[in-house]
C-alpha cells in the first residue's frame, strides 16, 4: 500500500513540475496577477483551458441547533405534543475531493468523491423534565446520540464555455449525481430505534440519479470580479425506499477584491429554495422525531459568507490556491419543524498542473 501511494505521489509532483511554466502561461487565472478570485465554496468558478488537469480538496462544516416551524422559533416541551423526541443540535461534516480536466478549449469535465459525516443530539421528554443542572451552571440532559458516516454521492460534471469576452465570460454546465452513498443507514444498539433506519437527513445520499444544469456569470477586472451562479436539481423519480428529495435551486451572488499579488478576498450571498420530499420511508416511524416525518423538509434558506483565497505565484506555492469562507444563515422559512442553520465554514485546496 505504502510502496502504491509513493508511486502515485511521485507521478503528481513530476507531473506538477514539469508542467509547470506552460500551466503558468495558459492559466491567467491561477497564475497571474489575476488569479482565481471566486470564494472556497464555489465549485465552478473559472474557465478551464485544455489540457490542464486540477485537483482540488474541499471541506465543509455546518451546524444547526433550535427549533423553528415556518420559520419561527418554537420552544422544545412543544414538540413533545406529536412527537417522542426533539433534536437540540446536529453538526454535517462534507470532505471532497474534485479532479477536473480541460478537454478542450470550451469543454471541460470536473469528478468529484464525497465523503459525508453527520451527528445530531436528541432530548426525550422525561430527560427534559428531569434535567438537572451540572457544576458549571449548564443543563444537562440526557437525551440520545445518532450519528452516521460513509460515502456520500458521487457527481460528474460536464462544462461548456459557451461566452468569453475579454472581461466577461458565461459557462454552462450539466451535472449528473450518481447514488453511491448509503441510504439505509440504521440506529446502533444506543439509539431508541435500534436496527430501523434512520431519518432522511442522516441518510448519505438521495438515492436516486439526479441531473443538475447550471449556469456561471464572470465578470472578471484587474482588481475585481463579480460572480453569479444558478443551479437546479432534478430528482425526477423514486429511490428504492419509495421517496425522493424535492428539486432544489441553488443561487451564488458574490464580490471579490484581489488584495496584492497572493490574497484576495469575497464576499458571497448563497440561496437555497429546496423542494418538499415526495412519498416517504416505510421503514422510518414518522412520530418519533421531525426529521423523521417528510412533511418537515423543504423551504428557503439565505446565508452570508465572508472569504479569503492565498495563491503565491512562482513560490512556495505555485500553482496553488488555499482558501477560506465562513458564514451565517441569515434567513430561513423551512416547511414544518426544522433545525435552524447557523454557521458554515467552507475550506478548499487547489493544485493546477
Amino acid at each position: 500500500m505504502g510502496t502504491t501511494f509513493s508511486r502515485i505521489l511521485f507521478l503528481l509532483l513530476f507531473f506538477y513540475f514539469s508542467s509547470n511554466s506552460q500551466v503558468c502561461d495558459s492559466i491567467k487565472h491561477s497564475c497571474g496577477s489575476t488569479f482565481d478570485k471566486s470564494p472556497a465554496g464555489i465549485m465552478i468558478g473559472h474557465p478551464h483551458p485544455k489540457g490542464v488537469w486540477m485537483l482540488s480538496y474541499r471541506f465543509m462544516f455546518m451546524n444547526m441547533n433550535d427549533l423553528l416551524e415556518n420559520g419561527i422559533r418554537v420552544d422544545q416541551r412543544q414538540i413533545f405534543n406529536s412527537y417522542l423526541m426533539a433534536p437540540s443540535e446536529m453538526q454535517m461534516q462534507m470532505h471532497m475531493l474534485m479532479i477536473m480536466y480541460g478537454i478542450s478549449a470550451r469543454f471541460s469535465v470536473m469528478a468529484m468523491a464525497n465523503y459525508q459525516a453527520q451527528a445530531m443530539h436528541m432530548d426525550m421528554f422525561s430527560s427534559v423534565d428531569h434535567s438537572h443542572v451540572d457544576p458549571d451552571g449548564q443543563h444537562n440532559h440526557d437525551g440520545m446520540h445518532a450519528s452516521t458516516h460513509g460515502l456520500s454521492d458521487t457527481k460528474l460534471t460536464f462544462i461548456f464555455k459557451a461566452l468569453e469576452r475579454t472581461e466577461h465570460r458565461i459557462l454552462a454546465s450539466i451535472g449528473f449525481s450518481i447514488p453511491t452513498g448509503i441510504i439505509s443507514k440504521t440506529g446502533d444498539s444506543n439509539s431508541m430505534f435500534p436496527g430501523l433506519r434512520q431519518a432522511y437527513m442522516m441518510q448519505n445520499g438521495t438515492g436516486t440519479v439526479d441531473i443538475q444544469p447550471g449556469i456561471t456569470y464572470l465578470l472578471d477586472q484587474k482588481k475585481w470580479s463579480v460572480g453569479f451562479q444558478a443551479f437546479y436539481t432534478i430528482r425526477p423519480y423514486k429511490n428504492k425506499y419509495l421517496y425522493r428529495y424535492g428539486n432544489d435551486l441553488e443561487l451564488n451572488v458574490w464580490l471579490a477584491r484581489q488584495l496584492g499579488s497572493s490574497f484576495s478576498a469575497s464576499l458571497r450571498s448563497l440561496n437555497l429554495v429546496s423542494g418538499a420530499i415526495s412519498g416517504a420511508d416505510p421503514g422510518l416511524y414518522v412520530f418519533s422525531e421531525p426529521a423523521t416525518n417528510p412533511v418537515n423538509y423543504g423551504g428557503f434558506k439565505s446565508a452570508l459568507l465572508a472569504g479569503i483565497n492565498f495563491h503565491k505565484p512562482k513560490a512556495i506555492f505555485p500553482n496553488q490556491k488555499f482558501g477560506i469562507e465562513a458564514g451565517r444563515c441569515l434567513f430561513q422559512r423551512g416547511k414544518g419543524l426544522q433545525m435552524a442553520n447557523r454557521w458554515i465554514i467552507n475550506a478548499n485546496w487547489t493544485l493546477t498542473f
